[in-house]
């Protein structure tokens, strides 16, 4: 067996995106038809719709029912080298955001809380549960935890209008300064994808984030879900030898 030759269904998913390079197809303009496309690129009907639901859950295509398939938007590129909120993101794009609170309250910290905030167990913490919604799109599913004792009286706030870290470094005098962050690839359960209104199962970016203050102590913790058919990740990477 023969482990380098490529896969039919693998070689009609890079025809397709050759054919749509070469077209120089634009964002929401139209494919062929399958009937078209199948005889354009030499590839069976079978082989052919592989690869567009292949394609369709990169969120590198759409279809539009009883209208064919067409061309999806350029994916947004987050930079994981920055602490950038989604207000930062979106004012950089110059993209609308709207976030929608689903949940503001304090709870008590359990074990796995406590111990990343550098908090006793059952200390209280805030939690805020958002949807960032960018372009009129549900497209983050945010979970952020503080320390209620740093910051009181925080619930006061409503962070559907205003910055969270906006308000914690003019209001607390705390700003973020630095943070580790871990992304895994998931598959959305039902919850998940009625939130961010895709499909059961679709892919996603699961992220934990613990963000310190200039002093290394631990000012939040955020947990979000973020649509792998709008976004993809990136860094800028340096050589340190510069000669």
């Amino acid at each position: 067996m023969n482990l380098d030759k490529i896969q039919p269904r693998d070689e009609a998913e890079e025809k397709l995106l050759q054919y749509i390079e070469n077209e120089n197809i634009p964002p929401h303009a139209a494919l062929l038809s399958e009937r078209d496309l199948e005889s354009y690129l030499n590839i069976s009907r079978t082989t052919l719709n592989f690869a567009i639901q292949r394609l369709k859950r990169q969120g590198i295509l759409y279809s539009k029912r009883g209208a064919g398939n067409y061309v999806s938007e350029p994916k947004y590129l987050k930079n994981l080298h920055t602490l950038d909120s989604w207000t930062d993101f979106s004012n950089q794009y110059q993209l609308e955001l709207v976030s929608k609170i689903r949940e503001f309250s304090i709870i008590e910290a359990d074990k796995p809380l406590a111990q990343k905030l550098g908090i006793m167990l059952g200390d209280a913490i805030y939690k805020l549960s958002r949807i960032q919604f960018i372009n009129g799109e549900p497209l983050i599913s945010e979970t952020t935890y503080l320390p209620a004792h740093r910051f009181d009286n925080l619930d006061k706030y409503d962070f559907s209008k205003v910055s969270l870290y906006q308000v914690l470094e003019k209001d607390y005098n705390t700003k973020a300064y630095k943070g580790s962050e871990s992304i895994q690839v998931i598959l959305l359960n039902v919850e998940e994808a009625k939130i961010l209104q895709v499909s059961h199962r679709d892919p996603a970016f699961s992220t934990d984030a613990l963000i310190l203050d200039i002093d290394g102590i631990p000012m939040e913790f955020v947990h979000s879900i973020t649509r792998a058919d709008k976004f993809e990740f990136g860094n800028i990477i340096y050589s340190e030898n510069k000669s």
